[in-house]
């Protein structure tokens, strides 16, 4: 897909998070998953697939800016952005990203949520230094996910890692 691989990414989560945690600073992460992609590989076959995830990890890239963030596939059809040093403000990069590939405009005739591809993005933050582990902001990252899932897919969805219980929202569209 032409970027990182997870390990590559759960290597760099750590060193960003031992980083951050020593300095009292915020660390976000967003993890994104391509909306019935399952049946869009049914359909349209695994090359079209894999060609379709390619330009989705691009236009991800494309959209994130920063050089210290990293864009990386998690597995399957999941991407994940690491974004240290952000806080809730990266929200809006989210919403970019879900813009963006809304305009590639990829036609998905076996999507239950809309007629070309999109993706549910999940976001978490917290200061690090209120984590025990690197992984709580992966499971807050991902229980959005799956609240924006289940809430409709395509859109963005955050939640806090620093609480006892997590409780994902939707982040209203532009």
């Amino acid at each position: 897909t032409g970027v990182a691989n997870r390990r590559l990414f759960e290597e760099r989560l750590q060193q960003e998070f031992l980083r951050l945690r020593r300095s009292r600073k915020p660390l976000s992460h967003m993890m994104i998953d391509v909306d019935y992609f399952k049946s869009y590989n049914d359909h349209y076959g695994h090359q079209q697939g894999d060609e379709t995830l390619a330009r989705i990890a691009r236009c991800i890239a494309a959209t994130v800016h920063r050089p210290a963030d990293l864009v990386a596939r998690y597995g399957g059809e999941e991407f994940i952005v690491l974004l240290p040093d952000t806080n809730a403000s990266a929200l809006e990069l989210g919403r970019d990203i879900l813009h963006a590939i809304r305009e590639l405009n990829i036609p998905h005739a076996r999507s239950n949520s809309a007629d070309r591809v999109t993706v549910s993005i999940g976001f978490g933050y917290a200061r690090a230094n209120q984590l025990k582990s690197a992984k709580q902001i992966v499971l807050a990252a991902d229980q959005a996910m799956y609240f924006a899932q289940a809430s409709g897919r395509n859109c963005v969805a955050s939640a806090a890692a620093n609480t006892r219980e997590i409780e994902p929202a939707l982040v209203p569209d532009k």
